[in-house]
């Protein structure tokens, strides 16, 4: 048996014949290509880039893009938040007011003539069922300035005279503050400095606490109890008479009513 092969027969077989011709011609063909180099490599896979006019212009038109869209969407959030706030405030008062009937009757029959100081009505009829962090008796208490308690709560006779002092608010307002920041906010005497002596009475909800605007309609929103349960203050008007107040020129002191009359959101033609 042949086991290799003679020198004549290498030198004179050709690159087409048998095994051995096939390997010649295989090492032949390698030689005949270049093998790539480290710049050849370099040279193939370069890639066009963005010059720095280029990008500038791109986040030119990023901002100008932001710009525009943002407040809208800042605007979007804020409409969100405050229906989900006043919801939030609404439901919670609700349940309260219910447990509250359990133990103290019907809420018609309440007997609010023996609590005339806000501090005790609000400590006998709504506190022991709210979960909170504090009680303001006072607006520098709570936080509020001056200017923001007189616009909200408008302290005004009925000739448009300022009443409000921050000595009259301990007896007819109480301020009830949620731990995620709400104020409730009750009353015994009413704007006018008259002294409510009937169940029915209102009370308020800012929604983000002493934080501005401090605005009707914007955090601000007045509710009413009555022995037909908790309603938006407002809630009987007509459609004419809610769009008038809750209007870019009304006092907007309705606009929890428009709100839950909307179907618990902010609509196109609210005041925003």
């Amino acid at each position: 048996m042949k086991k290799g092969f003679t020198y004549a027969e290498v030198n004179n077989s050709s690159p087409n014949q048998g095994r051995l011709g096939g390997v010649l011609n295989f090492n032949n063909n390698c030689k005949s290509k270049p093998i790539p180099t480290p710049s050849l490599i370099r040279e193939g896979s370069k890639k066009s880039a963005f010059t720095l006019a280029e990008v500038l212009i791109t986040l030119g038109v990023i901002g100008v893009v932001a710009a525009m869209t943002m407040p809208s969407v800042i605007k979007h959030y804020q409409k969100q938040r405050t229906v989900s706030q006043l919801k939030k405030a609404y439901t919670v008062l609700s349940q309260a007011i219910k447990m509250s009937t359990l133990e103290n009757g019907d809420f018609k029959y309440w007997d609010v003539n023996n609590y005339p100081n806000s501090k005790d009505y609000v400590e006998k009829f709504f506190k022991p069922y709210l979960k909170t962090i504090k009680t303001c008796n006072i607006p520098d208490e709570c936080g509020y300035k001056a200017s923001a308690y007189y616009s909200v709560w408008g302290c005004y006779n009925s000739t448009g005279t300022l009443t409000c002092t921050n000595n009259w608010f301990p007896n007819g307002k109480t301020a009830l503050v949620l731990p995620d920041g709400i104020y409730i906010i009750f009353e015994t005497i009413d704007s006018y400095g008259n002294a409510v002596t009937t169940p029915s009475r209102t009370i308020y909800i800012d929604i983000n606490g002493s934080k501005g605007p401090n605005a009707h309609g914007k955090d601000f929103f007045a509710l009413e109890i009555n022995e037909k349960g908790l309603f938006a203050g407002g809630y009987d008007l007509s459609e004419n008479e809610l769009k008038s107040n809750c209007s870019k020129d009304g006092f907007k002191s309705r606009c929890a009513a428009k709100i839950i009359r909307d179907g618990w959101k902010i609509s196109d033609d609210y005041p925003w």
